[in-house]
């Protein structure tokens, strides 16, 4: 069980930064294809990006809190800071896009 936890949240942690972090390119490739405005591709990946990183701490809650308080503060800290970092830079790149 704690090895699939770990997995799982680990996935959930890379995945939301790539597409926090590559947004940008994935809303020009995803234009070619869906021909739909890069600008709201964007927006989509953003608050996909930022709900996988909550989802990813509520899963962090749910599998640790019960078994080991020192690793579930361990796991918030780091998803809490690479997600502020990378959740930043999105809503950056976000606000310049909208203007």
């Amino acid at each position: 069980m704690v090895m699939k936890a770990k997995i799982i949240l680990l996935g959930g942690l890379i995945t939301a930064t790539l597409l926090g972090i590559f947004g940008q390119d994935i809303a020009y490739w995803f234009e070619n294809i869906v021909n739909i405005d890069a600008l709201y591709n964007l927006t989509i990946i953003t608050v996909l990006s930022i709900s996988i990183y909550l989802i990813t701490i509520l899963l962090a809650y749910v599998f640790f809190k019960k078994i080991n308080k020192q690793i579930f503060y361990s796991y918030i800290a780091i998803i809490v800071l690479i997600g502020l970092l990378t959740t930043l830079w999105s809503i950056f790149v976000l606000a310049m896009w909208w203007g």
